[in-house]
């Protein structure tokens, strides 16, 4: 964290606790989601060659929302596997793709699919193995960052059980963030290797500067890591 030792932040810190599910909840019911992006994520289309997966292979998102990364994967002709706290986010997605989902109660978590997309509504700490299924790669771009430090270890190890043979593309920041509750969440390349060094080998596939900073806050890296199971 050196390098930041001169920064500048301008953000002021986000209310609400991180740790509690009420507090995203709230955020989608307020449209308070700046994380949503009108554009598929440059690190995704980039880098997603990495994962060297089959046609039609089957892909995990963990806190999915309604993600434009969701409806590009799709395009590609891969099944998506999604789960995601907020039923209306949920039904944003597939109102965006406008088609009408067969809903379901499935375990702890009511099930949302139509052709190859499929999004459980609930918490992903209560989704297990066996309603997953087999799944060949995650993508995690808006999950990692948006939980503080003792979930992302709980995170961490979840989908090591979940998925016990996928590899991951992780896209992360690191910024000097203002404060423990303020998101998205700086992840240290350390701390990437605290998580998951154990389960994985970790391949930096780009770590490039945010010119605009993230949220005001300089100096500021976007990182896309490759995690391939060991």
């Amino acid at each position: 964290m050196a390098r930041f030792k001169e920064a500048h932040c301008a953000l002021q810190s986000s209310t609400g606790d991180i740790m509690e599910p009420q507090y995203w909840l709230s955020r989608w019911q307020t449209g308070d989601i700046g994380f949503d992006q009108a554009q598929p994520n440059t690190n995704l289309v980039t880098y997603l060659s990495a994962l060297d997966l089959r046609d039609g292979a089957h892909i995990f998102v963990p806190l999915c929302g309604k993600s434009i990364d969701v409806i590009w994967l799709l395009e590609q002709g891969f099944e998506i596997t999604g789960v995601e706290l907020s039923q209306s986010a949920v039904q944003s997605l597939f109102a965006g793709l406008e088609i009408e989902p067969t809903v379901e109660k499935n375990g702890d978590h009511t099930c949302y699919h139509h052709g190859n997309l499929r999004i459980f509504v609930g918490d992903i700490f209560d989704l297990t193995a066996q309603q997953l299924g087999e799944v060949s790669a995650i993508y995690d771009r808006a999950a990692l960052v948006a939980l503080p430090y003792d979930l992302r270890v709980k995170y961490a190890n979840k989908l090591c059980e979940l998925c016990p043979t996928a590899n991951q593309l992780v896209v992360t920041v690191e910024y000097p963030q203002p404060d423990a509750d303020s998101t998205p969440q700086s992840i240290t390349h350390d701390h990437m290797n605290e998580l998951y060094a154990q389960q994985y080998d970790l391949d930096l596939l780009a770590n490039k500067g945010v010119s605009e900073g993230i949220k005001g806050c300089h100096p500021a890296f976007n990182a896309t890591w490759h995690l391939v199971r060991k």
